[in-house]
């Protein structure tokens, strides 16, 4: 995201298992990790990495990943539904 200059906390250590698709299970074990940042903050993503960003709340990601999950990765509805607690305080 092309963000610098930020104190990285770590929070956990989260093992998931997703399906997803044509028979491909994903297993991760991930440290965890988050950095509080300003809003305006000036964000420039590696293109090869990152289509497009988006400042949302999280009721409305929450909302989204609910109606829409096939525009979210599976990691990510896994992290909003069983580890929010540890990334969103």
């Amino acid at each position: 995201m092309g963000i610098v200059d930020v104190t990285l906390l770590h929070r956990d250590v989260i093992e998931y298992r997703a399906d997803v698709g044509s028979g491909l299970i994903e297993h991760e074990v991930v440290d965890l990790f988050v950095a509080h940042v300003d809003r305006g903050i000036e964000l420039s993503p590696n293109p090869n990495e990152v289509m497009e960003t988006n400042w949302i709340s999280i009721d409305d990601l929450r909302g989204q990943a609910a109606t829409m999950p096939h525009k979210f990765t599976p990691w990510l509805r896994i992290y909003l539904a069983q580890h929010a607690d540890k990334i969103f305080l």
